[in-house]
């Protein structure tokens, strides 16, 4: 089994836990202190979801500093009203969460015509993310929407160190091993037989895993992402089907059960990134379970 297969038991269950992890931080140039005076920020708290296709009405989100949500907000199935209403209840929950910063990429179920006027139109310009590069909370982050036109494949470059790297789908190999077969033909499946792996169930992202691949130690320190529910978890380490290692705390935030999204099944990722670029990101944990809400 690869990198996928090992971590995505998920954090909630007991995967991978680095210790050392304290309260909500402090981050940027300054924030405020429980004192209420201003004091230096020393690290962001990151919370982060992806996935959740219209069921995050009874989740429960941890304080934090930073929320990223990484895609596919757009229910898999209508079950009241339209879409686009859900999606407006979706923005406005969102809108509602106390946060310093919210970010928001979009995923491959988050394509209609009114996705990107309707999360603007409630929560901003600054919000929502284009491919490319911004700065939140003293910290830089590089964000890859889904592109339905490319099929995902064929990102544009990642900068060399980069604090955070937000995407919808999975690097190869990390994370990102499905309930189901992956096709020969697809990108992720021609990856696996160039490197002799037959039946592979890795559907990652192959040229996503090359960019990183070729950063080494100037790797994003943390790289959240959704995409494969079913292998919701955090990892780092040792590739092990191809063997590199890179400094990167890799984080599923998927919480949709596996295969079509019937309902959540994971609670959020709460992750601390230190501003000090030498310090690494460290997980915390996996936040309670939400109740279960089936399609009606």
């Amino acid at each position: 089994a690869g990198a996928g297969a090992g971590a995505g038991a998920g954090a909630g269950a007991g995967a991978f836990v680095e210790a050392g992890a304290k309260g909500p931080g402090t981050e940027g140039e300054v924030a405020a202190g429980a004192d209420g005076t201003e004091k230096p920020r020393t690290k962001v708290r990151v919370v982060a979801m992806s996935d959740t296709h219209g069921f995050e009405g009874k989740l429960h989100v941890p304080k934090g500093d930073l929320l990223v949500h990484c895609g596919d907000i757009m229910p898999g199935k209508v079950w009241k009203g339209s879409a686009k209403e859900q999606l407006e209840d979706f923005a406005h929950w969102f809108k509602r969460l106390p946060f310093e910063r919210k970010l928001i990429i979009s995923g491959n179920h988050d394509d209609k015509s009114y996705f990107q006027k309707v999360i603007r139109d409630t929560l901003g310009d600054k919000v929502l993310l284009k491919e490319g590069d911004t700065t939140c909370l003293g910290l830089s982050i590089h964000s890859l929407p889904y592109s339905n036109s490319r099929g995902g494949f064929g990102y544009t470059p990642i900068p060399p160190g980069v604090d955070i790297l937000l995407s919808h789908e999975p690097p190869w190999g990390i994370l990102d091993e499905s309930l189901f077969p992956v096709r020969d033909w697809s990108e992720a499946g021609k990856f696996a037989r160039e490197r002799g792996l037959e039946r592979s169930a890795h559907i990652g992202s192959p040229s996503l895993w090359r960019q990183l691949e070729r950063l080494g130690d100037e790797a994003p320190r943390l790289h959240v992402f959704g995409h494969i529910h079913e292998a919701h978890g955090s990892f780092r380490g040792a590739h092990e089907e191809l063997g590199s290692e890179l400094p990167t705390l890799f984080v599923n935030a998927a919480m949709a059960n596996g295969g079509r999204a019937q309902w959540l099944e994971q609670g959020c990722m709460v992750m601390d990134v230190p501003v000090a670029r030498a310090e690494p990101a460290v997980f915390v944990e996996c936040s309670e379970k939400p109740p279960k809400q089936k399609f009606r």
